[in-house]
This record gives structure tokens, C-alpha cells and sequence, in this order.
């Protein structure tokens, strides 16, 4: 049975062979080998993953990367600027945080905790991230690269990785997504949380943030934000 904000997608499952057996694995009828094997696999990867793996190795997150570095070098931290950023940085991880401890890809409609509030906080966290470090870098950076990367943000990445997620969760949810969707704005919150009808609503967990791999998310933005700091320090002097 469905729990508030998480649905299955047994309908779908059944109308597809390959998901129909994903189906059946979820409700028990090979869950064991399934679950032995992911078990493992959790056992082997490590903690903190290297940001060079192959499904980053892609034109547009090296680029990402790239004009992230190049900031850093040219990045001339001012206190003024620097803590509003950091503040901004810091709003972003608590909604991502908020938001993965709810999450299971593709598993699971999410509709609980942010995802009650707006579609996308994933998205809205790395935005305010974002943002946070083009201030932190100071004036001459923020110039450059927050217009640039407000434009690649609003103009392409948004759109796109709406319209395909949407494709998606419609084929696997149907109604329940259209509804969702049809309350829930994409990425300015509601002032009241949407709600799913049920009487178990699912909790916040740890485990599913390091399911969600956002540690590594993290020990990168604090290698970033010490980066900034110490570089202000240095140039300061």
C-alpha cells in the first residue's frame, strides 16, 4: 500500500514485463537475491565518490567544472559579499539535505517534506548554491558568472530536466503525478504543503541522504567554501 507522498508504480509495472519484474522484486518475490546484491554494492562504494566518474564525465558538467575552477582562480573573496554567500550556500544545502532524506529515485512519487512545497528542491538548492559561490568569489566573479550561469540555469537546464522528468513520472504514475504537479509549483514553494491522502506518511531518513550520494555533494561545497575562505585570507594579506 502507497504511504503518504510515496507511490509505487505497480500500474505501470504491470503493463511492462522489465518493470513488472523490477514490480515483483519490490513486493517480495526475488527480493532477496535483489536485495543481497544492492547490499554489496553499497558495501563496495566508497563514502565520498570521485567527481570524475563516468557519469559525470559529460560535455556539460565539464564544463560546469571548468568555469567552477576558473572562478576559484580568479576569485577575490570581500567579506561583504562573501557572507551573504556563504548564507546562500548554506540555505542550499539544507534543502537539498531536507529534500534526499525523502527521495528514492525512481522508486518512489515524492511528495512529502520540500517536495510538498515545490517540485524541484534539488534543483532550487543547487540554484541558491550556486549563487552563494559566484557572491563569495567576489564582485569582479559575480559579475561574470552569475549572469552567465542565471541564463544557462532559467534558459536551458531548468526547462529540460523538467520537461524530461515530467515525461517520466507521468509513464509511471499517471494521475497522482498530474495532480501533483497540477498544486506543486516547479521551483517557488506554496505556502502550504500539498498532501496526499493516507495515514502513514513516511519519515525523514538518513539513510536515504547517503543513498542519494549528497555526502560527496557535500564534502565538495565545504572544499570549495574552505578554498574561498583561505583564499580571501591569503589575498587580504
Amino acid at each position: 500500500m502507497a504511504r503518504a507522498g510515496i507511490l509505487a508504480p505497480a500500474t505501470v509495472a504491470e503493463q511492462d514485463p522489465r518493470r513488472k519484474r523490477a514490480s515483483a522484486t519490490r513486493f517480495g518475490t526475488m527480493a532477496a537475491p535483489i536485495e543481497s546484491e544492492a547490499s554489496e554494492a553499497e558495501k563496495r562504494r566508497p563514502l565520498i565518490r570521485h567527481p570524475l566518474r563516468r557519469k559525470t564525465l559529460q560535455p556539460r558538467t565539464l564544463a560546469i567544472y571548468l568555469v567552477g575552477i576558473a572562478a576559484l582562480v580568479a576569485a577575490r573573496p570581500q567579506v561583504a559579499l562573501f557572507l551573504p554567500g556563504l548564507a546562500l550556500v548554506a540555505a542550499g544545502v539544507s534543502l537539498r539535505l531536507w529534500a534526499t532524506g525523502y527521495l528514492l529515485k525512481t522508486d518512489e512519487l515524492t511528495t512529502v517534506g520540500p517536495y510538498a512545497y515545490l517540485r524541484h528542491p534539488l534543483y532550487a538548492g543547487a540554484l541558491l548554491m550556486g549563487c552563494g559561490f559566484g557572491l563569495m568569489a567576489g564582485r569582479d566573479v559575480a559579475l561574470v558568472v552569475l549572469p552567465i550561469g542565471l541564463a544557462f540555469y532559467f534558459g536551458y537546464y531548468l526547462p529540460y530536466k523538467d520537461r524530461v522528468e515530467s515525461e517520466r513520472l507521468d509513464a509511471l504514475y499517471g494521475d497522482a503525478f498530474r495532480a501533483w504537479r497540477a498544486a506543486v509549483p516547479t521551483l517557488l514553494p506554496r505556502w502550504t504543503p500539498w498532501r496526499m491522502p493516507s495515514a502513514d506518511p513516511p519519515r525523514w531518513q538518513l539513510a536515504r541522504v547517503l543513498e542519494n550520494d549528497e555526502q560527496t555533494a557535500l564534502a565538495y561545497i565545504l572544499l570549495a567554501t574552505l578554498s574561498l575562505l583561505a583564499i580571501g585570507i591569503l589575498r587580504a594579506g
